[in-house]
């Protein structure tokens, strides 16, 4: 970790959840566009509005998913693309049902 973080390369997280800390690669050096930017953060903030409301922890969610906590953590903060697979089984988890809507730009 000291060596990748020399390079700018890694970054430690702290989890104030259970005191862990994660490493996870520098990736700000990938270009995406503004637009799939804003349009991941929206669904990023339903997921954790959503959890919020129903009042369940990172931890709950986790095991309602099948997931660990930690992969809740990555994906609630923007640091890990999820599947769609992964989308649908946390909104299931939460008992929301999605889809994806198709129009014309």
């Amino acid at each position: 970790y000291q060596e990748a973080q020399k390079y700018g390369k890694a970054n430690k997280i702290a989890s104030s959840e259970d005191k862990t800390f994660s490493y996870i690669p520098d990736v700000s050096n990938i270009k995406v566009s503004d637009d799939v930017v804003k349009k991941r953060q929206a669904i990023i903030s339903n997921i954790v509005e959503i959890r919020l409301e129903k009042g369940l922890s990172q931890t709950q969610l986790a095991k309602l998913t099948g997931m660990h906590r930690s992969n809740i953590c990555r994906i609630e903060s923007g640091r890990q693309n999820i599947s769609l697979d992964t989308l649908i089984r946390i909104f299931d988890a939460l008992g929301i049902d999605i889809s994806i809507e198709l129009k014309d730009k």
